[in-house]
C-alpha cells in the first residue's frame, strides 16, 4: 500500500489520495508483403491525481504576539489540493520499401497534455497560487534510406514540428511571499510568472553520407534546425510583496516590492526567439590493424539567434558598449574529436577505449527570451524597498516619479558559446562467457560556460557585527540603505549574460555486467568524482524569485571568487539492477502446477548516493546588493554543508500467462522506494538570522532540519495484453 510522507506524518495530515492509471495499446502488420509494413497505431495515456499537502515548514516558530498573529492569518492558506494530469500520445507510422535502394518512412506524433494546478504546486504554496499548464504539440518525422552503391549509403531525416503551451492561474494578485528564518513560510496569491503561452514551429533534417573504403568508414554529416517561436511573458507583470518574517506580514512590513509594466507601443510581453542553427560534421573510423579501431573527426556548429527589437538608449550601457536585445553571432564553433578501441589479445578478454572531443552548447531559450524582453523599455522590470513601496495590498499602474529605475538584461559584447572538453579511458575485462568487468575514468573541462551577474554594483564595504555571545564578526555590504547605490543611476540591475565562468569534473566508475544466461541477469555501477565549478548558470531571470535567485553569485564584481564544488555534485554513487526468471516449472508433467509456478520474474533496481552540497544562507539581503537568495553567513563558503543521501529500492514482480497459442497475458507489480524509506532533498540551510538594528547573528534552531522529502512508497498493478 501506499504510504504517507514523512512530513505529513510529523505534521499530523492523513495520507493523502493517489492515483495514477497508465493504459495503452498498440496494432501493426504488412500491408503489402515484403513492401510496405504499417506500424498503424500507438496509443499510450496517463491519468494521475496526486495529493499536495500544505503545511508549515520544519522550523521553530517564534512566541511572540505579532509573529503568533501571523501564523494565525495565514492559516487559511494551508489547505491541501490535488494536482492532476491527462496525457495521451498518440503515434502512426508507415514504412515502405519502395525499391532495392530506397527506403521510406513517416511517422506522426500527436501530444496532448493538461496539468491540473501543475504551476507552482509545493507544500508551501497555496492553492490559489498554482494554475493548469496545457501542451499540445503535433509533430511529422520523414526519414528516407537511399543506397548509393555497393560502399555508400545516404540517410535523411526531417522533423515538422508544432507546439501550443498556455498556462492559465487560479488566484488574483499580488504573489505575496512570507518568509521565517530565512526559509518560505508560504507563497500565495497569483504565480509571478502566470498566465503565459508559449508557440513554436521548428523544422529540423539531418543527412548523412556513410561511405565505406577500404579500411576506413567515412561519415559526412549536414545538421540544421530552424525555430519561429512567439512567447507571451507576464513575470511580475501582476506585482510581489516579500515579507522576511511572520512578524512583518503581520504589521505590513513588506522588505521588497517588485513589479514589471510594460510600455505603449512596443511588443509587451511577446518575445520573439527565434533561431536557425547549423551544423556540419566529417568522421572517420579507421581500422589499422584487426586489433585497433581508430575514431576522428571534425563538428562545426553555428547558432543564429534572432535579434531584439528594443534598444535602450541609456548613455551608461553605450559606454560600456552594453546593447540591450543584442544576441552573439559566435562563428569559430570548431570541434575536433579523437577516440580509440583497442583489443589486448586474441580471444578479447581485454579491451580498452578512450576518447577526447569538444563540444559547443546552445543559449538556452529562457536566457533568450529575457534578454530580448527586458530592455527596461519594453518592459520594465521594478524593485522597491522602504518608503518607495506601495501599501500592501496595493499595486502600481506607471512607474513613480522619480522613483525606481527598472532591472535589464544584456549580453557581453564579446560572449561565446559555451564548450566543454570531454575525455574517457576505459579498460573491459571478460570475467567468464557472461561476466565482464569494467574500470573507467572520465573527465570534463568547460570553459567559456554562460553565468548571470549583476555588474551595476560598487565594491563592498565593511561592517562591524557580533554573534550573540558578542564575539565580532565583520560583514561584507554594498553602500546604501535599504538597497544598494549604484554606479548607473537609470538602471538597477543590470544582469550581464557573458561566458566567463568555468568547470572540472573527474570521475572514476566500476561496472559489472552480467548477461543474461541461465535465467539471470545483473548489473552493478559504482562512481566515485568531484565536480568543481564557478556557478554557471543561464537561466536566473525573475528578480526576488527564490527560485531566480539563488543561482546568481554571491559577489557579482569577483564571481569566480564562488568557486567551489558544483550544484551537482555527487561524490558517491551505486547503481544496480537484477532480473530473475523463474521458469524452473516447465517441464513439470501437471498443467495446473506448470502454469502456476512458471512464467514468474522478479526484478530491482536499488539506488544508493552521498548527499549533495549546499550553501549556509542568510534570512536578510546581508550584503545589500538587491539580492536575498544568494547571502551567505559569515565564515561559510560555497556549498559547504553536505545534505542527506539518498537511497531507494525499486521492486517489480511479473507473470506472464499464456491464454492461447497466440494471446499472452503479463501481470505486473511493482513498489517504488519499497522500504518507504524517507529521502530528504532539502535542509533548512539559515545557521544565523540577522538583527540589522543591533548587528547580531543569533543561532537559528532549526538549522540543519529537513524540509521536504522525495516520494514515499508508492505501488502500481499493471496488466499487458499480447496477441
Amino acid at each position: 500500500m501506499n504510504a504517507n510522507t514523512f512530513f505529513n506524518n510529523a505534521a499530523g495530515i492523513v495520507r493523502q489520495p493517489y492515483h495514477f492509471n497508465q493504459f495503452g495499446g498498440n496494432l501493426g502488420g504488412p500491408a503489402v508483403k515484403n513492401k510496405l509494413f504499417f506500424f498503424f497505431y500507438n496509443y499510450d495515456a496517463q491519468r494521475n491525481t496526486s495529493p499536495n499537502a500544505v503545511f508549515f515548514p520544519a522550523i521553530a516558530l517564534p512566541t511572540d504576539a505579532a509573529s503568533q498573529a501571523g501564523v494565525r492569518e495565514l492559516g487559511k492558506y494551508f489547505v491541501p489540493y490535488v494536482t492532476g494530469l491527462r496525457n495521451d500520445i498518440h503515434t502512426a507510422k508507415v514504412d515502405w520499401a519502395v525499391n532495392a535502394n530506397h527506403t521510406l518512412s513517416v511517422r506522426y506524433n500527436n501530444h496532448r497534455f493538461l496539468g491540473t494546478n501543475f504551476e507552482n504546486p509545493g507544500a508551501q504554496s497555496a492553492l490559489e497560487r498554482t494554475g493548469d499548464s496545457v501542451i499540445n504539440t503535433d509533430s511529422v518525422t520523414v526519414s528516407h534510406t537511399w543506397i548509393l552503391g555497393a560502399n555508400k549509403v545516404l540517410d535523411q531525416r526531417f522533423l515538422f514540428y508544432n507546439e501550443d503551451n498556455p498556462s492559465t492561474v487560479n488566484g488574483p494578485g499580488p504573489e505575496v511571499v512570507v518568509r521565517q528564518s530565512g526559509v518560505i513560510f508560504v507563497q500565495f496569491g497569483r504565480g509571478n510568472f502566470l498566465p503565459r503561452f508559449v508557440k513554436q514551429k521548428k523544422v529540423s533534417g539531418i543527412q548523412t553520407l556513410s561511405w565505406n573504403k577500404g579500411r576506413h568508414s567515412f561519415k559526412f554529416v549536414h545538421d540544421f534546425r530552424f525555430e519561429r517561436a512567439h512567447q507571451f511573458n507576464t513575470t511580475l507583470f501582476y506585482d510581489q510583496y516579500t515579507f522576511d518574517s511572520l512578524a512583518d506580514f503581520a504589521n505590513r512590513r513588506p522588505s521588497a516590492f517588485a513589479q514589471t509594466l510594460t510600455a505603449s507601443g512596443t511588443p509587451g510581453g511577446n518575445v520573439f526567439p527565434n533561431g536557425d542553427d547549423y551544423a556540419f560534421f566529417a568522421q572517420d573510423a579507421w581500422r589499422p590493424t584487426s586489433s585497433l579501431t581508430i575514431n576522428y573527426g571534425l563538428r562545426y556548429d553555428f547558432f543564429n539567434y534572432a535579434q531584439g527589437s528594443v534598444v535602450n538608449p541609456d548613455p551608461g550601457l553605450r559606454a560600456q558598449n552594453l546593447i540591450t536585445g543584442r544576441l552573439p553571432k559566435d562563428g569559430k564553433n570548431f570541434a575536433p574529436r579523437l577516440g580509440f578501441a583497442y583489443k589486448l589479445d586474441r580471444d578479447s578478454r581485454f579491451e580498452v577505449r578512450g576518447s577526447v572531443g569538444g563540444f559547443y552548447g546552445r543559449i538556452p531559450g529562457l536566457t533568450l527570451r529575457f534578454t530580448q524582453l527586458q530592455n527596461g523599455i519594453q518592459t520594465q522590470a521594478l524593485t522597491l524597498t522602504g518608503a518607495a513601496m506601495p501599501t500592501y495590498p496595493a499595486v502600481l499602474t506607471q512607474a513613480p516619479v522619480g522613483g525606481p529605475v527598472a532591472d535589464i538584461y544584456v549580453m557581453q559584447p564579446d560572449f561565446a558559446s559555451p564548450l566543454s572538453y570531454q575525455w574517457s579511458f576505459n579498460l573491459e575485462t571478460r570475467l567468464a562467457q557472461d561476466l565482464s568487468l569494467t574500470i573507467g575514468y572520465s573527465g570534463l573541462r568547460g570553459v567559456r560556460l554562460t553565468r548571470v551577474r549583476d555588474i551595476n554594483q560598487y565594491p563592498y564595504e565593511t561592517l562591524a557585527a557580533r554573534y550573540a555571545d558578542g564575539t565580532p564578526v565583520t560583514v561584507f555590504r554594498r553602500p546604501g540603505g535599504t538597497g544598494p547605490v549604484r554606479p548607473n543611476p537609470n538602471l538597477g540591475r543590470i544582469v550581464l549574460v557573458e561566458s566567463g565562468a568555468h568547470s572540472i569534473y573527474h570521475g572514476v566508475f566500476f561496472q559489472f555486467t552480467k548477461r543474461y544466461r541461465s535465467n539471470l541477469q545483473l548489473q552493478a555501477s559504482y562512481t566515485f568524482s568531484k565536480a568543481i565549478d564557478t556557478a554557471p548558470d543561464a537561466t536566473p531571470s525573475i528578480p526576488n524569485s527564490a527560485g531566480e535567485d539563488v543561482k546568481l553569485t554571491f559577489d557579482s564584481l569577483n564571481p569566480n571568487a564562488d568557486r567551489g564544488l558544483g550544484d551537482n555534485h555527487v561524490a558517491q554513487r551505486l547503481i544496480s539492477s537484477v532480473v530473475w526468471e523463474i521458469d524452473y516449472a516447465r517441464r513439470l508433467k501437471n498443467p495446473v502446477l506448470r502454469q502456476m509456478l512458471n512464467g514468474w520474474e522478479i526484478s530491482s533496481v536499488l539506488t544508493a548516493q552521498s548527499g549533495r552540497y549546499v550553501s549556509a544562507r542568510s534570512n536578510v539581503d546581508l550584503n545589500n546588493d538587491g539580492n536575498r537568495c544568494s547571502d551567505r553567513s559569515p565564515g561559510f563558503g560555497r556549498n559547504t554543508i553536505q545534505g542527506p543521501g539518498l537511497g531507494t529500492l525499486d521492486l517489480r514482480l511479473s507473470k506472464e500467462i499464456r491464454l492461447g497459442e497466440r494471446i499472452g497475458l503479463r501481470l505486473m507489480g511493482e513498489a517504488f522506494n519499497a522500504l518507504n524509506r524517507a529521502n530528504f532533498n532539502a535542509i533548512q540551510q539559515t545557521p544565523f538570522n540577522y538583527a540589522a538594528a543591533t548587528r547580531t547573528f543569533t543561532a537559528n534552531r532549526s538549522y540543519l532540519r529537513p524540509t521536504s522529502t522525495f516520494d514515499p512508497r508508492i505501488l502500481q498493478l499493471a496488466a499487458r495484453i499480447t496477441f
